[in-house]
């Protein structure tokens, strides 16, 4: 059996690679043109770093309102809560009370 020559088939395919990125890079160059044409827009060859997400940027106005805002909500969270005015019924006591008149009414019959 005879061995395949794969070093002529990698040499072929590597040729073919290269014409096909020289193509690309032509079309690219071309396109380039075009839009640099069309609206004088500067083109980057390569695109840079993707923009991720980006920090706010507070004027010196927003943060004084910011920072006022939660020195009034810590001042409100720390003063002491008044106490109710009325006490609250117990859960039992309420339910009892409900109870009642559907108890007198069947005692009634």
């Amino acid at each position: 059996m005879a061995r395949p020559d794969f070093t002529t088939s990698l040499k072929q395919v590597l040729v073919d690679l290269e014409n096909e990125r020289d193509r690309i890079e032509r079309a690219s160059a071309a396109l380039r043109a075009t839009l640099a044409q069309l609206g004088g827009v500067s083109v980057r060859s390569r695109p840079g770093p993707t923009p991720g997400r980006r920090k706010p940027h507070w004027s010196p106005a927003m943060k004084a309102a910011a920072r006022a805002r939660m020195q009034r909500y810590w001042a409100a969270r720390k003063k002491p809560k008044a106490k109710a005015s009325a006490p609250r019924k117990p859960a039992r006591a309420a339910a009892k009370a409900r109870k009642a008149p559907a108890a007198a009414a069947t005692s009634a019959s």
